[in-house]
């Protein structure tokens, strides 16, 4: 009987951070009304909040192209890769020559250059 395990997964630290970046917000609040000691703009804290939201409604919105994008084309595929020991080598290098080509074309391109 072959037992699969989960897939490992690391914590997403933007994630983690936003109910800190909150709280640090509601706390400063309370202490700037309670000690009446500094200045605290209201609508910076809301435009850096909503920039944050837009922030994430663009990144999934992305995602989710992509993601549909690539379920589009894998009808076009050429060929499957097989789930054996040896693909695992070749899709390890065919990534790792991916992004030499990738970076490669970062240093040689302005275009590319600019998301370097």
């Amino acid at each position: 009987m072959l037992v699969e395990a989960a897939p490992m997964s690391l914590p997403d630290p933007v994630a983690m951070a936003v109910p800190v970046f909150v709280a640090l917000i509601l706390l400063e609040l309370a202490f700037v009304r309670l000690t009446g000691k500094g200045a605290y703009e209201t609508k910076d804290s809301a435009t850096s909040l909503t920039m944050g939201l837009g922030n994430l409604a663009v990144g999934l919105v992305g995602k989710a192209l992509v993601f549909g994008l690539f379920v589009w084309a894998y009808q076009f595929r050429l060929f499957d890769i097989p789930y054996v020991w040896w693909a695992f080598v070749l899709c390890f290098f065919g990534e790792d020559l991916a992004y030499y080509i990738n970076h490669r074309l970062a240093h040689e391109r302005r275009w590319f250059w600019a998301s370097h």
